[in-house]
């Protein structure tokens, strides 16, 4: 109940409605917030991209939102900055050429056939710088536009003929010179000195801002970011407490709090290189880009598998796929087609995905067996690189092939392959803070065992920390073995450290026969930051490698699952 100014209490229904008439964005999710932890969809259907903003967050303190492309919260949002609406006297109508945007200082359509003129002298917009006379300024820019007048002028005072200009027979010609009049001031003042005439101005075209997760306590109210797709999911309330002040991690140091010399910029450049990531193979979420259009994201799982998350292109059925694949049998070399070539995604329906990749060696291989509008075709990702950092996160390339009915390699002007990427869908740091200690952490009534990493940004989630173990330098964790046979159902825990060191709770070994023991191992390049729920298997596998649990892991006893290692390279 919310009070009202004259003292009667408003119900929840007319507190939601107060709500929806101040609402200013574009969608809103399904159904009222229920403000319990929950997923909901934000969607705007058939869009390409949506705008995001928050004008302000009421919840409780250390709670917050988070914003991710799935519903079960694996993928991060990648958003960029939105742009902001142009404030008054700025250029809004431009064309791009090169490294430069043109305008035309009194800010017409370049494109405008509407003979007019700047009337008035007018100050240059920040940023901008009236354009010189250059040939291909004057060829590109000039001579191929209307700029709604006759002739332009440009720095030194020349004045050209636009496409206007005698029917455009003049176009990119001078016209006159000595046509710039400036009003001295602070700031000067430009205006042509004809009639009939614009003034033409540039700037550098502004850098692109490469996408970058988004983190909703980043933002400032009313702060616009864009986000690629039609739709999000909203997960909260979260619990988010403040992060750790690091000052208060650091003793007092007399001898460091007094000025010290400026490092030269060579040892800054060495430092630099020094705490530089370099990219490797990781967990994911990575996207095999197969158009502008049609993507597929898979996970890479412990043990080296791979896990099929999501796609563009269209589905079947195993069952579907291996009806054709006996077709294909039946009819068998004949249903080849000379005439076919490349594999389009836009036309390809999949029905498993499948693949390896080795962190070691830096290498992934991916699979998509499906069909198309000729049968039954797959398409190969093999890495032929290694994984490279770029303005969004870390991509690697290799070589795609394609496969029609089984035995057939698609080939064009001789070559038997296309060239692929695969790309990160999260940012990929160029340095994190190390981890600084490991928690053992349970929740009420002695239930929940949670698995805590903690370094210098952790925001603490509750619970009571039962055991801890503080890491050494270079030190990281590397193995989490577990075993749910106590009473009650409850977890054991015991955590190992790349050192040997060792963090086990309740106290006692976890025993080496136990049915219901797991071990999970960190691959080559990456640590151990936390455990998932994991996902309920009806039969336990016959055989298991220690990066996928031994026998038993609760999956074949009442649908146990296995928890799943949250990883992040080293």
């Amino acid at each position: 109940l919310e009070q009202a100014s004259d003292g009667s209490s408003r119900s929840a229904a007319d507190v939601e409605e107060l709500l929806r008439e101040r609402c200013t964005s574009i969608c809103e999710s399904a159904r009222p917030h229920p403000w319990l932890p929950t997923a909901q969809r934000l969607e705007v259907p058939g869009a390409t991209a949506i705008e995001l903003s928050i004008a302000r967050v009421d919840l409780a303190e250390g709670y917050g939102l988070r914003i991710t492309c799935d519903e079960e919260g694996l993928i991060p949002v990648l958003a960029t900055p939105a742009p902001t609406p142009p404030a008054k006297g700025q250029i809004t109508k431009y064309l791009a050429l090169g490294d430069y945007l043109y305008a035309s200082l009194d800010n017409v359509d370049p494109n405008s056939v509407s003979v007019g003129t700047q009337q008035q002298h007018l100050a240059l917009p920040d940023g901008w710088e009236i354009a010189p006379s250059e040939p291909v300024v004057v060829a590109e820019v000039i001579a191929k536009h209307p700029w709604g007048t006759h002739v332009v002028v440009c720095a030194n005072g020349n004045a050209y003929s636009t496409t206007l200009h005698e029917l455009g027979r003049r176009a990119g010609q001078l016209f006159n010179s000595n046509r710039l009049s400036v009003q001295r001031g602070n700031p000067n003042k430009y205006k042509p000195a004809a009639n009939q005439f614009r003034i033409l101005i540039r700037r550098a075209r502004p850098r692109p801002i490469g996408a970058s997760p988004l983190v909703v306590e980043d933002l400032g109210p009313n702060d616009r970011v864009l986000v690629a797709g039609s739709a999000v999911y909203v997960h909260g309330p979260v619990l988010l407490p403040p992060r750790w002040d690091k000052r208060v991690m650091e003793s007092v140091d007399v001898e460091a709090e007094k000025p010290q010399p400026q490092p030269s910029v060579e040892e800054e450049q060495q430092e630099e290189a020094e705490v530089a990531l370099p990219p490797v193979l990781c967990p994911g979420p990575w996207k095999w880009v197969l158009s502008p259009t049609h993507g597929v994201t898979v996970m890479l799982q412990q043990g080296g598998d791979i896990k099929f998350l999501k796609t563009t292109v269209g589905m079947l059925t195993e069952e579907e796929l291996r009806e054709i694949r006996e077709l294909m049998a039946v009819l068998g070399e004949s249903a080849g087609d000379p005439n076919a070539g490349w594999i389009r995604p836009d036309h390809f329906r999949l029905a498993k995905a499948s693949g390896s990749w080795d962190a070691a060696r830096q290498r992934l291989n991916l699979r998509l067996d499906g069909a198309d509008d000729l049968g039954t075709a797959s398409l190969e990702f093999n890495s032929t690189g290694e994984p490279r950092r770029d303005q969004v996160g870390v991509t690697i390339a290799g070589d795609v092939v394609h496969t029609r009915w089984g035995f057939q390699t698609m080939e064009h002007d001789g070559r038997r392959a296309q060239t692929g990427t695969v790309a990160s869908i999260w940012s990929w740091p160029e340095t994190h803070e190390p981890s600084l200690a490991v928690e053992l952490v349970e929740g009420p009534r002695g239930q929940d065992l949670r698995l805590r990493v903690l370094n210098l940004r952790s925001k603490s989630e509750g619970g009571d920390t039962v055991r801890c173990l503080f890491l050494e330098a270079g030190e990281w964790v590397e193995e989490v073995h577990g075993d749910r046979a106590l009473a009650g159902g409850r977890l054991r825990l015991q955590v190992r450290t790349n050192r040997g060191r060792e963090l086990c709770w309740p106290p006692g070994p976890v025993p080496e026969s136990a049915e219901s023991r797991f071990v999970l191992k960190a691959p080559a390049g990456c640590e151990v930051v936390g455990l998932t729920a994991g996902t309920p298997s009806p039969v336990a596998p016959a055989a298991a490698t220690p990066a996928q649990g031994s026998s038993g892991g609760g999956s074949s006893s009442g649908g146990r699952t296995t928890p799943e290692l949250s990883l992040r390279p080293l």
